[in-house]
């Protein structure tokens, strides 16, 4: 029988850089088909559940996630990033490095589970426990099929990987809404984690063709082919460790000082602020660090790769991001219910540093791709040392304090990070500036233009209908400016040729 991977390893000896981008375009496209598809089932289950449940129901399940979110930094060992960036990789390796993974969840899972009760005596809340223990072992199922999805993304067989995800996402949304109605309070947050988790690492596991290679003969850690992907997960993995205490020590201390009902509030505040960023970034991480992993040492082909690949990113985040600063209170109260009325301050301040977070979170793939992780540590760790700090010093003045440190932190964060990074990287911060200037100045417009037109008293009640003729409206005028201003037409000409281009039939 052929080995699947022969085929795939023989392509990836023999790019043909013509069809390159060709191919990332077709992975982009489908990854965000996708993740349309997850975005409308993301937020029908969200308001479903916001109106279900309480704001201290989120707060607790908040509380764990402080737990999962550190697990989650070393949990693969950044092994999955460190295998799509390499070019040239045989079953062998894989074998290796599968065994090594394993090895890592099961420990990861068991340190779950032993924290799971100093966690609750750290927020002197007792059912963190239970929570704790269900959440860790569908984690340590996910943990079955990180290193399957990661050569899924190197074969840049994405169409295969986003049915997947939707498959395991509509499976954790209907066990999460089902278990709300009938009453289970936060454990239908829990029960929609887990069985997403299960089924995704499971399904992984049986589509990717490598279920048997566990068994199979593998090389040893020492050998360099091991050694060198080892190394890089190792960096990878440090600076996610580092950047988890800068991301998460907002929600430790609100959790700590103002317990689950305050929590609640922060955390879906900081969620659905850094939403747009999240549907689109997260889908297009391992297209963007697979691609460009691929042109890293032609200067030129790279910066170009660049500019093309972020133009369309930030043209459809920042205006999203814009029209929640507006609309805050629209977008709160009018989808999620009056009981999350204390959360509309908080989370307007939390969509200023989300604009922040969605320029500086490309850095990590400008480092992944051209194989700068021990760098991108170096800055995970100024990126903490400041964050930490600012928010303890936020957190004197409660909740809303430690918003305006995080909103203030990354703010102030965004000129140093891409200093550091740029420097050294073919893509200079004039190409930056040049990709950002559209959409910034698009949004700027269409934000002016929707004050004017449509302002409503503050007092009025909020009618969710307005949140549609406005999201309409902003939306038909940024478009509109977008195009208007010099190059537009030709920018979206582009954009439409390279969708058709990637339309066309082809491997995928």
């Amino acid at each position: 029988m052929t080995d699947p991977y022969e085929v795939t390893r023989e392509i990836d000896l023999r790019p043909v850089r013509a069809e390159l981008g060709r191919h990332a375009a077709r992975s982009g496209i489908v990854q965000l088909v996708s993740q349309a598809v997850r975005v409308l089932l993301l937020i029908g289950s969200g308001v479903i559940l916001a109106r279900l449940l309480t704001p201290a129901d989120f707060g607790l399940m908040a509380m764990v996630a402080t737990l999962v979110g550190f697990v989650e930094s070393f949990r693969d060992f950044g092994l999955p990033l460190a295998v799509t960036h390499q070019n040239d990789f045989d079953r062998q390796q894989f074998t290796a490095l599968f065994r090594t993974s394993l090895q890592l969840n099961l420990g990861t899972t068991l340190f779950m589970m032993i924290a799971g009760p100093f966690l609750a005596e750290f927020y002197d809340e007792p059912r963190v426990i239970a929570v704790t223990m269900v959440t860790a072992a569908g984690y340590l199922v996910l943990g079955f099929g990180t290193l399957h999805q990661a050569v899924l993304i190197r074969e840049m067989r994405f169409r295969r990987l986003a049915a997947v995800e939707l498959g395991s996402q509509v499976a954790g949304t209907m066990t999460g809404v089902l278990a709300a109605l009938l009453g289970a309070g936060y454990w239908a947050l829990v029960g929609q984690l887990v069985v997403g988790n299960v089924v995704k690492g499971l399904t992984l596991w049986m589509v990717s063709g490598w279920r048997s290679s566990l068994l199979g003969p593998g090389l040893s850690r020492s050998d360099p082919r091991v050694r060198t992907i080892l190394q890089r997960g190792a960096h990878i993995a440090g600076f996610e460790i580092v950047n988890y205490f800068g991301r998460n020590s907002d929600n430790v201390v609100v959790g700590f000082v103002g317990g689950p009902t305050a929590l609640g509030l922060y955390d879906s505040a900081w969620r659905w602020s850094l939403y747009p960023i999240q549907q689109v970034y997260a889908p297009l991480v391992g297209v963007a660090v697979s691609s460009l992993s691929r042109v890293r040492d032609d200067p030129d082909a790279y910066r170009r790769a660049c500019r093309v690949g972020l133009l369309p990113i930030f043209s459809m985040v920042t205006p999203a991001l814009v029209f929640l600063l507006l609309q805050a209170d629209l977008v709160i109260v009018g989808v999620f219910g009056e009981q999350w009325r204390a959360s509309v301050p908080i989370f307007r301040v939390l969509v200023v540093a989300a604009l922040a977070s969605s320029v500086m979170r490309i850095l990590g793939w400008l480092y992944l791709s051209e194989g700068r992780s021990r760098e991108q540590l170096r800055w995970g760790v100024v990126y903490t040392a400041v964050m930490v700090m600012a928010v303890i010093a936020g957190a004197h003045w409660g909740v809303y304090g430690v918003a305006v440190a995080v909103a203030a932190g990354n703010c102030l964060l965004l000129v140093p990070g891409l200093s550091m990074c740029l420097h050294r990287s073919p893509f200079r911060i004039g190409d930056l500036l040049s990709v950002l200037a559209r959409p910034v100045a698009a949004s700027l417009t269409a934000a002016t233009v929707l004050v004017v037109m449509l302002s409503r008293p503050t007092q009025q009640p909020v009618r969710i209908w307005e949140l549609g003729v406005q999201a309409a409206a902003f939306a038909a005028i940024y478009a509109l400016t977008w195009v208007a201003l010099p190059g537009g037409r030709r920018e979206a000409e582009r954009i439409i040729g390279t969708v058709r281009a990637a339309a066309r039939p082809g491997v995928s």
